[in-house]
């Protein structure tokens, strides 16, 4: 989801002449991306199967990801700061200072496993390179979502779509992305719109949109 120019910055994550209005829209396409990951956990169940047997979940989300809550020994099970779902943004700050943990969190995992943090440098030349997060801020000055590659092109073209149209009634409307407690679907009124809270889209969403799909009335609500 494209941000407008001048916002996103490759070295400072949130560029400092960044105008309100504009980190205003990057909050609110962030958290909107956000919102929307068991949504699209759901839409985009690729193949069933993980070493030849079907686990009955999704595969590609739990063995990647990983979760320690849900015994999943996914790549970033013990990394969340890099590969997790993080909880939704309220400042720039929050978006800078998780992509600095991130960086650091990336360079103990370096040292711990022998490779040596002095050569971090040579494999990014931003902050915005270390993150493999499913929703994450791009060096191209986007919003990239990363959680449903590995389908079919029609699948992620119609996907796509979808999250391209809701952040252009995002923008459209000037709808602000509030997150509600206990609200397990979006609800929208002429200034906001409402999402669950990130203990929903993060915990409980992501558990059933992972284990069940759309066959769970939370996840296609």
């Amino acid at each position: 989801m494209e941000i407008g120019a001048d916002v996103v910055d490759a070295v400072e994550v949130v560029s400092r002449d960044a105008s309100p209005a504009g980190v205003r829209e990057l909050l609110d396409l962030y958290n909107l991306a956000t919102a929307l990951d068991p949504a699209l956990i759901a839409l985009t169940r690729s193949c069933p199967f993980y070493e030849g047997y079907a686990s009955g979940i999704a595969p590609r989300t739990a063995f990647y990801r990983g979760s320690e809550e849900f015994g999943w020994e996914g790549v970033y099970a013990k990394l969340p700061e890099l590969g997790s779902l993080q909880p939704y943004a309220t400042s720039a700050g929050d978006l800078i200072r998780r992509q600095t943990r991130g960086r650091e969190t990336w360079r103990e995992a370096m040292d711990s496993a022998g490779v040596g943090s002095e050569h971090l440098p040579e494999m990014s030349e931003g902050l915005l390179d270390i993150c493999w997060r499913p929703v994450r801020l791009s060096p191209h000055g986007t919003v990239e979502l990363r959680g449903f590659d590995s389908n079919h092109p029609d699948t992620i073209l119609a996907v796509s779509d979808l999250v391209r149209a809701a952040a252009n009634r995002l923008r459209h409307e000037s709808l602000s992305v509030e997150p509600v407690e206990g609200l397990r679907r979006f609800e929208a009124d002429e200034k906001h719109l409402f999402v669950p809270d990130f203990e929903g889209v993060g915990s409980e969403l992501f558990h059933a949109a992972t284990a069940e799909g759309p066959n769970n009335p939370e996840v296609a609500a």
